[in-house]
């Protein structure tokens, strides 16, 4: 994230504001659904998570951004 200069806070900003467009993607490797979401950080600007989310402990993980 930082090579990015994409914060903690744009990351939530993108949660709380993004859409899931497209389906989840099965990862074979991991046994778990990504889910990429599309929406804007702090500054408006266009920012993409992925994410994969653990039943067990309802966790989000944060894959990557772009």
């Amino acid at each position: 994230m930082p090579k990015r200069k994409v914060t903690t806070l744009d990351v939530v900003s993108t949660l709380q504001t993004g859409q899931i467009i497209r389906d989840p993607e099965w990862d074979e490797n991991y046994q778990n659904w990504k889910y990429r979401v599309e929406g804007v950080d702090m500054e408006t600007d266009e920012l993409t998570v992925i994410t994969v989310i653990f039943a067990a402990g309802l966790t989000l993980y944060i894959i990557t951004v772009f």
